[in-house]
Order: structure tokens, then sequence, then C-alpha cells
């Protein structure tokens, strides 16, 4: 199943089906890695998302269905190929339709659930370790005011800074596996209510 890409090679995902296939940590957490610029292996892809190979394989085979993932050339040992992302980034845009919807709140609603489950596993070891331990984390949140521009900008922008870590193949050896979490969104008030009285809930 093919999806639609922008100029710059972006996987615009609008299907219901795509959608809830992306509904699950496992593949979620690989997708984050091959979008990132990795090319990794069944068996690599495996030890990301904490499952066994065949698993794993049952998961990328289910991406690879709906056009997000393919296969790469070969490795130099010929013994697996390995996986790679069939666009520069991806990008949900829920179809307006009752099952778009739907498909679009079940997969933002497994993404929040493996935020606070990984924000609360890194809380409760900066508490047990202290704040400079081996795995230090921040946790930061900014109120500001900004035009459409200016918040499209600022994302490329954080993108921009990102790409270099989530694209990186070289291990230097004490890296440790990290998730970078990034919304800018409106700060509507309780009920979804816009600031010219209309309900903005549902848009995506």
């Amino acid at each position: 199943m093919g999806q639609r890409r922008t100029e710059d090679g972006d996987i615009v995902v609008s299907d219901p089906r795509a959608i809830r296939a992306l509904a699950h940590p496992a593949r979620v957490a690989v997708l984050e890695r091959l979008f990132g610029g990795a090319v990794l292996t069944a068996t690599e892809c495996a030890r990301v998302a904490g499952l066994t190979p065949s698993a794993m394989s049952y998961h990328l085979r289910a991406l690879e269905r709906f056009g997000l993932v393919g296969r790469a050339d070969a490795t130099d040992d010929g013994r697996e190929r390995p996986w790679r992302a069939l666009g520069t980034g991806m990008r949900i845009s829920a179809e307006s339709t009752l099952a778009g919807r739907a498909a679009e709140q079940l997969l933002f609603g497994r993404m929040t659930e493996q935020l606070l489950a990984e924000t609360e596993a890194a809380r409760a070891h900066r508490h047990a370790h202290g704040p400079d331990n081996d795995r230090p984390s921040a946790f930061l949140m900014s109120g500001m005011r900004l035009t459409p521009a200016e918040a499209s900008a600022l994302t490329d922008a954080v993108n921009d800074l990102l790409e270099p870590y989530s694209a990186r193949t070289d291990d230097p050896g004490d890296a440790l596996d990290y998730h970078a979490y990034w919304v800018v969104a409106p700060a509507l008030p309780p009920g979804g209510r816009t600031d010219d009285g209309s309900d903005d809930a549902g848009r995506s």
C-alpha cells in the first residue's frame, strides 16, 4: 500500500488502517530509529523494541505492507538484509472521518502511554541515583507565544538539532539509547475551545 509523500520526502500517513498499524510500542520504537536514518537488521530492531527477532520480523512485514519500511541492500556477510525507512520522515494526517479520528486517537493514546512510562522510569532512576547519574535526563516545559510560522520554524530547528544524533551509525562506546519528545501545540482552554469560540476538538 503506497503512501503520499511530500516534496521533501516525508511520508504522510492518512489511511486509518495504516495509522492503527502504528499503534504498537515496538513499531513506534523501531520507526523512530529507522526514520532517524538508521538501517537495521530484524535482529537489531528486535533489540531496540525488546522483542525476539521472529516477533520483530512480523511487525516489520506489517509496516512494509503499509509502505513505511523496506529492505535495504544486504550486509557484507550476506546473511541478513537490513531494513530502512522509505521516506525522510513521517507525518500523521488522519482522514476527516470517524475511522480516521478513532485511529489517530488510538495511536496518540499509545504514544502518550509510552511517554508516561518512559518519563516515570527516568524520574525513578534520577531519584534513586541523583541528578548526576550515568543516565542524565531533563524534564522541560515552556510556555511561548508564537505565530503559526514561528511554531513551524521552531519545530524545523529542533528537528535539525536532533537529526545528527538520531541518524548516527557510529558507537562512541559510552553511548546510551535516549528518547527525545518534542511537542508544540496550541494551549487551548479546557474543552478544546479556540480563542474565537469555535470548537477545535478533533482537528489535526
